[in-house]
Parts: C-alpha cells; structure tokens; sequence
C-alpha cells in the first residue's frame, strides 16, 4: 500500500471524517477485515477500488476516533519531517557538489 500524503488525499479523508461523524449509522465490519486481509498478503492492493478503500479509512477513522483535527496534525507532522528531510538531503547534496569540485581541481 502507498502511503499518500498528498494534499488531496487529506481533503478525502476529512471529507470521510465529516461522512462517518455526520453518519451515526455508519455499520463497520467486525473486526478489521481489511487488516487482516493485509496481514495475509502484504502485497494486496485495492486502491484501484475507490469504494473499499474508502470503507477501509470509514472503519479507521470510526475505531480510532479520528477528528479532522487528528487528520490535520498527522498531515503537519508529516510535512515538517518531510521539510526537515529535505533540509538534511540539500545539504548532504551541497557538501558533495563541493567534494567533487574539489576533485576536479586535482
């Protein structure tokens, strides 16, 4: 499974959020069946099937009491570590653009 932290996955999943909190019918299945099915194959893929994925999210987000406000501090963590890694990645890249310049001189 690809872990998407793009913008518009973060708009799909509070719009699930407001789905399954404005939904107080919202049936999930016993136990987490989707889980399981990726515990038995971890190559499963059924992002191709919008609808199961998106059942999938719906029972997440009912069994760990998932706010919008969750939503938004899982997407900000992840985008400060990802401002942090690049950070860490320019200037490994400067340190060896300078160790090959440097070489060239040789």
């Amino acid at each position: 499974m690809v872990r998407d932290f793009s913008e518009s996955m973060k708009q799909r999943l509070l719009r699930l959020v407001h789905d399954v909190s404005s939904d107080a019918g919202f049936d999930r299945p016993d136990g987490d069946m989707f889980a399981d099915l990726l515990s038995d194959d971890p190559t499963l893929n059924f992002q191709d099937d919008d609808v199961e994925i998106d059942t999938y999210y719906q029972t997440m987000i009912d069994r760990e009491c998932a706010s919008t406000h969750k939503i938004e501090a899982i997407f900000d963590a992840v985008s400060a570590e990802d401002h942090v890694f690049a950070t860490q990645i320019d200037a490994m890249e400067s340190s060896a653009t300078m160790v090959v310049s440097a070489l060239w001189r040789l």
